[in-house]
């Protein structure tokens, strides 16, 4: 088991160096709810960019890479795809590379290159990343995307997810950040018992209400829905890639 979790609320708040952490990249709405669906969906990988011409350039040195991502919610000009899971079907992103960027996410994932296992999590697959941080038993980081430069709640509910998680199975260190989270996910669970779901919960967010005004609602409603599957993304920032731990598992050694 972990000894301790230490959350993040923005990119900027993460240390520079997070050498021998195991960490979580979180950005629920949507840029982690996207990369799991389309792993899932059989994309080959996804590499994460910062910045649309980094993510055009990278695209151009594979045949059969496709473009995905948004800024401010919306699909970029000349991209093949934007940020909503449900656009990333079997039928258009299986068996090919998708060069991504993102307003919030892709800075998560830079902010983690330093880290010893780098996990891409969201509630939609809270359950395989809980259960690959046990297995690590490294301390955990968690770094929240927020939204333009502002914590969001979202996130740091999915974090909360998280501590709460653990700290169920054993007492366990948190700094303030994760504690508060914690504590932010446990009121969301008892809303969740006198009916208010997550989804509602969600939609009342920062990134909610934006999916909101841009008539992306449905995004939320997918983005709620918890254990939806158990593929694990792993960024590996040697290649510059997000694949499967499918994909880590049967790689040569």
């Amino acid at each position: 088991m972990p000894h301790s979790i230490e959350l993040f609320s923005l990119p900027a708040d993460a240390p520079r160096t997070l050498t021998g952490k195991s960490t979580v990249a979180v950005d629920v709405l949507r840029a982690g709810t996207t990369i799991v669906t389309a792993l899932n969906h059989g994309a080959a990988s996804i590499r994460p960019c910062v910045d649309i011409e980094t993510t055009r350039q990278s695209a151009r040195q594979s045949s059969d890479a496709l473009l995905g991502g948004e800024r401010q919610g919306l699909l970029i000009d000349g991209f093949d795809l934007s940020n909503s899971p449900e656009s990333y079907q079997p039928e258009i992103v299986a068996g090919r590379q998708i060069c991504f960027t993102t307003t919030n996410g892709t800075k998560a994932i830079e902010a983690s290159r330093t880290s010893d296992a780098i996990l891409i999590g969201s509630f939609i697959n809270f359950t395989a990343v809980c259960c690959r941080l046990e297995q690590l038993q490294l301390p955990i980081s968690i770094i929240c995307a927020g939204t333009d430069g502002d914590p969001t709640l979202e996130d740091n509910l999915f974090g909360g997810a998280i501590c709460d998680w653990f700290a169920q199975k054993k007492k366990i260190k948190m700094n303030p950040a994760a504690h508060a989270a914690c504590e932010m996910w446990r009121t969301a669970h008892r809303q969740r018992d006198l009916g208010v779901s997550l989804c509602e919960t969600l939609c009342h967010t920062q990134g909610g209400k934006n999916l909101v005004k841009l008539n992306l609602a449905p995004d939320i409603e997918f983005a709620s829905a918890i254990d939806r599957y158990s593929t694990l993304p792993i960024y590996d920032p040697n290649t510059g890639l997000i694949g499967t731990d499918v994909d880590l598992n049967s790689a040569p050694r």
